[in-house]
């Protein structure tokens, strides 16, 4: 018997949770690495790429993210 393509799909939600969970916390990491005290911002911006970088590990867009439109 041959498996249908049908039977897996992946479950989004968990995938895109995981990559804000992990993304958080190595942007905060990030962001904390050449200086002991950051503004907002450069946290802000740290958490922001970890978060992007770990969803393009799992997903591809058509249409790349354009950081210039956040």
């Amino acid at each position: 018997m041959e498996p249908n393509n049908n039977d897996m799909k992946p479950k989004h939600l968990v995938i895109l949770n995981d990559c804000v969970e992990e993304g958080c916390r190595y942007g905060v990491s990030r962001a904390h690495k050449h200086t002991e005290d950051p503004s907002y911002e450069q946290i802000e911006d740290a958490v922001h790429s970890a978060i992007m970088e770990r969803i393009h590990r799992y997903y591809d867009f058509a249409e790349q993210y354009d950081e210039s439109q956040s």
